[in-house]
């Protein structure tokens, strides 16, 4: 690795920065809602943290963005992930 994040990492963390904004939502409301520190949450957001599936699920909700953050458009379909969470499943 070259000391860079994984591009995964920072792809997923804008995505959830872009839908925070839009949804006017704050870091803090993120992170609360999530169970993370305001500070967490920006790491993840800035890739330096690989976005957790919890956080990528509750933004999906938070955000309304009908699983394309988190892993379930449709209730109980977490094996199937959004196209967001999917990036950051190991491949085989």
């Amino acid at each position: 690795m070259n000391g860079q994040p994984p591009a995964a990492w920072r792809y997923c963390g804008n995505q959830v920065k872009l839908w925070r904004t839009l949804a006017s939502v704050s870091r803090e409301t993120l992170g609360e809602t999530a169970g993370y520190a305001a500070d967490t949450v920006k790491s993840m957001e800035q890739g330096v943290r690989m976005p957790t599936p919890k956080l990528l699920d509750t933004a999906d909700e938070l955000f309304h963005a009908n699983g394309l953050l988190g892993g379930e458009a449709v209730p109980g379909a977490r094996e199937v992930p959004g196209p967001i969470a999917g990036l950051l499943r190991p491949r085989s």
